[in-house]
Formats: C-alpha cells, structure tokens, sequence
C-alpha cells in the first residue's frame, strides 16, 4: 500500500522518523562495541573532526538510550531516553532528558 510508504502525520522534531544515514549524511561513521546489547554510533562532521555526535543504541531493543554532541573531546550537550515502552511493536521512550554540558538537566 502506497500509504504505508508516507510519513506519518506526528510533529516529532527529534528525528526519531528519519532514517539515520539520512539525518546524518553529511558525517562519517564509525560503530563501537560496547557491551553485549550495547553499541555505540560516532558521526564525525566531515568538514569539522573535532565535532562528534555519539549514539548509544540498545541492541536488543533496537533504541536509542541516548545521544552527546563533542567538541574537541569534551561533552557539549546530551539527551538521555529511558522508560522505554512497547507499542505496536516498537519500542517509544516514555522519558527524555536534555542535559547541557555540566550535565545539568535543561529539559
């Protein structure tokens, strides 16, 4: 069916709907082993090295536990999923946290 192909009609500014490698195209990736179920996804801006965006993904659940924009190394801003609910099978984080760079919560 054509419809299932459309975007669904939800204002979700978080990217949660658009494909990764799209989001990210204009980075280069590299993947980590963390931990059993845990991966981590670096994106380095490819005109600006100093520049990460890290992915902490669950493996298992295929989610995103939270995501950290580096610069020069040192941690700039973080956004942690957690309360994690599954829904029409697919896992939706019931809680989101944004933290600046001192690890305070903003949001």
């Amino acid at each position: 069916n054509k419809e299932d192909l459309k975007r669904p009609p939800l204002e979700l500014a978080d990217n949660s709907l658009t494909p990764l490698h799209v989001a990210y195209s204009h980075m280069v990736p590299k993947l980590e082993a963390v931990a059993k179920d845990r991966a981590l996804l670096i994106l380095t801006h490819k005109g600006s090295p100093d520049y990460e965006f890290r992915v902490l993904v669950d493996t298992d659940r295929r989610v995103v536990l939270s995501t950290e924009t580096r610069n020069k190394g040192k941690v700039t801003g973080q956004t942690r999923f957690g309360d994690f609910a599954e829904v029409g099978g697919q896992w939706w984080a019931r809680r989101v946290e944004t933290l600046d760079d001192k690890g305070r919560r903003t949001a």
